[in-house]
């Protein structure tokens, strides 16, 4: 990782970390990062989270073939969190 959002680093992530060595390895089972390098476009994945459906994304960044955006969007627990 290169950066992290606020409620990423809440959630104990940092840069200079694969997202891969977060969790359990059977965690990153869908892992889509290598189609979105592969393919050079966004793969996107719709999957069902701790507290239901859950949207994760892969993005290549122009000019960057290395890099990647990340993200998850859905009802995760640290979005519900945030809320209260």
């Amino acid at each position: 990782m290169i950066a992290v959002n606020k409620a990423a680093e809440q959630a104990g992530l940092k840069p200079g970390i694969k997202c891969s060595s977060i969790g359990r390895p059977e965690d990153h089972r869908g892992c889509l990062c290598n189609r979105a390098i592969n393919s050079g476009r966004t793969v996107a994945v719709a999957y069902e989270g701790p507290l239901g459906k859950a949207f994760g994304y892969w993005m290549p960044v122009a000019g960057r073939p290395e890099w990647i955006i990340h993200f998850s969007v859905g009802r995760c627990p640290c979005y519900e969190e945030l809320k209260r």
